[in-house]
């Protein structure tokens, strides 16, 4: 597996550092309406729409104002927190280039959580003409967010039982 230059023990440490300070210091402060799409599982473009077009004014400016600020720091933390751990368990166990390239699904639920986001907003600031193929594409990109997710967590779960059970057969060697 490549070695990356910032992926240490003392950057996970950081990064975990900044994971703590986004949860005390900018989600409490964040106005998210009770219901938002970014946390739908097997959305449809009939559900966004739904969600979407059911926000007041004061409801669509602070899903606004919480997507600009903390949906770009929590994920970017997040991917790097997540790309790291799992970098440094995998230099542990295993050669394999595969399992080294699953390291970067991350970064792919970032990409199609910003794309979500965009639409998601785009969609709020023209609330009086709807684009029903947006939220098609942002229904696809929030299940394409989340299946990275849960595979990156499944590949999290399996590496981290695989370095757990080596480690107690290294010891017992």
């Amino acid at each position: 597996m490549k070695k990356i230059k910032f992926i240490s023990w003392q950057t996970l440490l950081i990064l975990f550092v900044f994971y703590i300070l986004i949860f005390v210091f900018i989600a409490p402060n964040m106005n998210y309406p009770k219901q938002i799409p970014d946390k739908l599982f097997l959305s449809s473009a009939e559900k966004i729409y739904s969600f979407l077009s059911s926000y007041s004014a004061i409801e669509k400016q602070n899903y606004i104002n919480a997507a600009l600020k903390f949906d770009i720091i929590f994920p970017i933390t997040n991917s790097l927190f997540l790309f790291v751990f799992a970098s440094l368990i995998l230099n542990k166990i295993t050669k394999s280039k595969l399992l080294s390239k699953l390291r970067y699904l991350p970064f792919v639920a970032l990409i199609f959580d910003f794309t979500e986001n965009s639409i998601f907003i785009f969609q709020i600031n023209n609330s009086n003409n709807f684009f029903h193929s947006l939220d098609s594409i942002a229904a696809l990109a929030t299940n394409i967010k989340w299946i990275s997710f849960i595979l990156y967590t499944l590949l999290l779960l399996f590496t981290f039982l695989v370095f757990l059970f080596n480690s107690r057969k290294n010891l017992k060697n």
